[in-house]
Protein backbone atom coordinates (compact mmCIF):
# COMPACT_ATOMS: atom_id res chain seq x y z
CA UNK A 1 0.00 0.00 0.00
CA UNK A 2 1.54 3.65 -0.90
CA UNK A 3 1.99 5.95 2.09
CA UNK A 4 -0.28 8.63 2.60
CA UNK A 5 0.49 12.12 1.65
CA UNK A 6 0.95 14.48 4.29
CA UNK A 7 1.55 11.98 6.95
CA UNK A 8 0.38 13.18 10.83
CA UNK A 9 4.01 11.66 11.90
CA UNK A 10 7.03 10.42 9.43
CA UNK A 11 8.38 7.07 9.30
CA UNK A 12 11.36 7.73 11.73
CA UNK A 13 9.14 9.21 14.57
CA UNK A 14 6.91 5.98 14.05
CA UNK A 15 9.94 3.97 14.56
CA UNK A 16 11.57 6.29 17.31
CA UNK A 17 7.98 4.75 19.06
CA UNK A 18 8.29 1.32 18.69
CA UNK A 19 11.90 1.00 19.17
CA UNK A 20 11.50 -1.86 22.06
CA UNK A 21 9.27 -2.23 25.06
CA UNK A 22 10.73 0.57 26.63
CA UNK A 23 9.92 3.05 24.25
CA UNK A 24 6.00 1.58 23.42
CA UNK A 25 5.26 1.67 27.81
CA UNK A 26 6.48 5.30 27.75
CA UNK A 27 4.15 6.44 24.41
CA UNK A 28 1.26 4.49 25.94
CA UNK A 29 1.81 7.03 29.27
CA UNK A 30 2.63 9.35 26.98
CA UNK A 31 -0.83 9.14 25.03
CA UNK A 32 -2.90 9.10 28.27
CA UNK A 33 -1.09 12.13 29.91
CA UNK A 34 -1.90 14.30 26.73
CA UNK A 35 -5.45 12.22 26.89
CA UNK A 36 -6.06 13.36 30.35
CA UNK A 37 -6.16 10.40 32.17
CA UNK A 38 -3.17 10.67 33.95
CA UNK A 39 -1.19 13.54 35.77
CA UNK A 40 2.02 13.93 34.64
CA UNK A 41 4.60 12.60 37.50
CA UNK A 42 8.32 12.04 37.56
CA UNK A 43 7.77 8.32 38.88
CA UNK A 44 6.28 7.36 35.81
CA UNK A 45 9.99 7.78 33.85
CA UNK A 46 11.31 5.44 36.21
CA UNK A 47 10.68 1.49 35.72
CA UNK A 48 9.05 -0.86 38.55
CA UNK A 49 10.61 -4.03 39.72
CA UNK A 50 7.92 -5.75 37.53
CA UNK A 51 9.54 -3.40 34.69
CA UNK A 52 12.48 -4.42 35.41
CA UNK A 53 12.50 -7.76 35.94
CA UNK A 54 10.85 -7.75 32.34
CA UNK A 55 13.94 -5.75 30.58
CA UNK A 56 12.55 -2.88 30.79
CA UNK A 57 14.95 0.22 30.92
CA UNK A 58 14.86 3.74 32.62
CA UNK A 59 14.41 5.99 28.89
CA UNK A 60 16.68 9.29 29.17
CA UNK A 61 14.98 12.48 29.54
CA UNK A 62 15.34 13.83 25.96
CA UNK A 63 13.97 11.03 24.69
CA UNK A 64 11.03 10.98 27.12
CA UNK A 65 10.75 14.01 25.67
CA UNK A 66 11.08 13.49 21.89
CA UNK A 67 8.44 10.25 22.51
CA UNK A 68 5.55 12.70 24.12
CA UNK A 69 5.92 15.40 21.61
CA UNK A 70 5.33 12.47 19.18
CA UNK A 71 2.28 11.48 21.13
CA UNK A 72 1.25 15.13 21.29
CA UNK A 73 1.27 15.47 17.90
CA UNK A 74 -1.20 12.12 17.13
CA UNK A 75 -3.18 13.75 19.73
CA UNK A 76 -3.85 17.01 18.80
CA UNK A 77 -4.13 15.67 15.31
CA UNK A 78 -7.13 13.71 16.12
CA UNK A 79 -8.09 16.52 18.33
CA UNK A 80 -8.69 18.42 15.10
CA UNK A 81 -10.04 16.02 12.94
CA UNK A 82 -13.01 14.92 15.17
CA UNK A 83 -13.82 18.64 15.91
CA UNK A 84 -17.07 18.98 13.58
CA UNK A 85 -16.72 21.10 9.87
CA UNK A 86 -18.15 24.29 9.50
CA UNK A 87 -20.43 24.22 6.37
CA UNK A 88 -18.89 26.45 3.50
Amino acid sequence: MPPKRNPVITPAQTRKLLVDESTMKTAIICLQIEAGDRVDDPRLRNPNQTDEAKGLRRLPDHEWEEIRDIVRTLVNAAASKSRPQEPS
